[in-house]
């Protein structure tokens, strides 16, 4: 009886495609590292400079980079051991990697085909090689649609052109202090997306922040039931509460339809709420 394949063998064989096959998305992202020959001198002997291996400067790429070319390497010793109790050395190398990448399909077939394919070695396998190329192309900023979105950047921040959601730079979690934003409409006059370090976004941040300080104290304002949550501690249900109560009425809606009520209302009901743990002499605001 001939086992049917496992319906991830297309998507494994389409990874390898783009890894090492038409788009080169391995060899792209080595390129992603400058060639930077490091000079250092030697402190033994006569003292003679020699060359060091490259410093990477380029972060995610560099750690993305040494992961795949150790982990492609991992997955084949391991599926070859679970398999046939044996392995041999692969040694270092982009081509050597490649080939490491390219016979991981035929190692994950072979092992579902032999019932193994609940096993964790295989798992791990076919999660790292189908989730490679999305890593990579986040990073050569050519992520598709059905991919997992970048990151919003915190605070809702805008772009001040086109008014779009800012992004922060793929890799981000590795390498905080070059956490760059970057509107994902916009190009500038080079055909790329403008960005801004986070020097500069930082400060934006805080200055919106600084607004919304100045408008949690202004009287007239107006803030939904959830601002409420954040600016007086109030839970929203109380707000609701209020609401069909008569105590406190909304002064319209906002452009998601939430309905707004006079910052200084809430603020007079959540002050006298605390000051006598109930409600009995909280007055009833007026239609």
């Amino acid at each position: 009886m001939t086992t049917a394949p496992s319906p991830c063998i297309s998507d494994l064989d389409t990874a390898v495609a783009d890894l090492t096959g038409r788009d080169h998305l391995y060899a792209r992202l080595r390129i992603l590292i400058p060639q930077q020959t490091t000079i250092l001198e030697s402190h033994i002997g006569s003292r003679t400079r020699y060359s060091a291996a490259p410093i990477p400067w380029n972060t995610p790429a560099a750690m993305l980079y040494l992961d795949i070319h150790a982990a492609a390497r991992e997955h084949e010793t391991n599926l070859t051991l679970l398999l046939w109790n044996r392995a041999k050395y692969r040694g270092p190398g982009d081509n050597l990697t490649a080939q490491a990448i390219e016979r991981l399909p035929v190692l994950i077939n072979a092992a579902i085909t032999a019932g193994q394919g609940t096993r964790t070695i295989v798992t791990e396998a076919v999660h790292d090689l189908t989730t490679w190329p999305t890593l990579i192309r986040r990073l050569l900023d050519e992520a598709r649609s059905n991919e997992t979105p970048w990151t919003k950047a915190p605070g809702n921040l805008r772009c001040t052109t086109c008014g779009h959601t800012l992004y922060l730079a793929p890799g981000w979690q590795y390498d905080a202090e070059h956490a760059d934003v970057i509107c994902r409409t916009c190009r500038d006059t080079d055909g790329q997306h403008p960005r801004w370090t986070p020097s500069l976004w930082l400060g934006r941040l805080q200055a919106q922040t600084d607004t919304e300080d100045l408008d949690s104290r202004d009287p007239e304002h107006t803030i939904t039931a959830r601002d409420a949550v954040h600016i007086w501690g109030l839970s929203a249900d109380q707000v609701y509460v209020w609401k069909h109560r008569g105590t406190i009425v909304t002064v319209g809606t906002d452009r998601d339809g939430h309905d707004l009520y006079r910052n200084g209302d809430l603020a007079a009901l959540a002050n006298a709420t605390r000051r006598t743990g109930t409600e009995s002499d909280i007055p009833v605001v007026p239609a």
